[in-house]
């Protein structure tokens, strides 16, 4: 297994950033350097934002765990039920079963996982009174792990000299305890494969730097994301491998949220011209 090539950099960019705007600031540094302009390309994630699914999850209810499959990988979704977890209400109605989380997957077997998707809409008394458990989403869900992993496999092949450009929001609910974003990188043999470090195979990429959210920071979702950049000659472990996006919450209890995730692809020789993007005008979306 090869270690990550390079330092990841945390980027303050939304996943929302309009395509021609990034094009503009690769363009700019294109000009300033005499380098030929390659387009940027967003890569394909198949419910990027946690949206899509075949029933509405009621505040506080949450996926035991994700059946989804890799786009073009000819397994069908595997449906999981629903529950309840600390601090929502216990039993506030019967959970669901037969749901659909389309592209994202936890690990195979068992009969549930500690991650999934998650309605955060809920109000949850305090101190100085009651106050939302998560804001700063886009949309009504997030997924949301504690002790586990959720991932998906994009139906992409890895390029040499070229940059990857991960985005995403991650926050901690304002119940739980401190704790990092965990976003990692992998490179994948094939579309049904579970990435795991030392899995034959699969080769760890990059991930996030420990930016610890610690409780002044609980209960709003924020931009983070990295940066890593291909080899011009791809070396063997790395060829015909797919790109694999792989989050976890913790190893004990607290549990972390994760919304909107994005993965630019950048050819040489424009992978400078990222330090430009957190400079770009952005558009936002309606947030809770």
């Amino acid at each position: 297994m090869s270690h990550p090539q390079r330092s990841v950099a945390t980027l303050s960019i939304r996943t929302d950033i309009a395509a021609a705007r990034v094009a503009f600031a690769l363009a700019a540094v294109a000009v300033a350097q005499g380098a030929t302009l390659a387009q940027p390309i967003v890569l394909p994630i198949v419910n990027s934002g946690f949206e899509r699914l075949n029933v509405t999850l009621r505040p506080g209810e949450q996926t035991n765990g994700a059946g989804g499959v890799a786009e073009g990988s000819g397994i069908m979704e595997t449906p999981v039920n629903t529950i309840w977890r600390a601090p929502f209400p216990q039993g506030s109605g019967v959970p669901q079963s037969g749901v659909i989380v389309p592209g994202w997957r936890t690990r195979p077997g068992g009969t549930g996982s500690l991650a999934g998707v998650l309605n955060p809409n809920v109000p949850v008394a305090g101190p100085g009174g009651a106050r939302m458990w998560m804001t700063g989403y886009s949309g009504n869900y997030v997924a949301t792990a504690q002790a586990a992993i959720m991932q998906q496999t994009l139906n992409v092949r890895l390029e040499p000299a070229t940059t990857y450009a991960v985005s995403f929001l991650a926050g901690i609910g304002v119940t739980d305890s401190t704790y990092s974003p965990t976003v990692q990188l992998f490179a994948t043999p094939d579309l049904n494969t579970f990435a795991l470090i030392g899995e034959p195979g699969v080769t760890l990429l990059a991930q996030t730097p420990r930016v610890q959210i610690d409780q002044l920071q609980f209960s709003v979702m924020r931009p983070y994301g990295f940066t890593y950049t291909t080899p011009s000659v791809l070396p063997p472990e790395l060829v015909s491998k797919y790109l694999t996006i792989s989050f976890l919450g913790s190893d004990g209890f607290p549990r972390v949220n994760y919304d909107d995730f994005q993965v630019t692809a950048i050819p040489a020789p424009n992978a400078g011209a990222l330090v430009l993007i957190a400079a770009i005008p952005l558009r936002r979306r309606r947030r809770h």
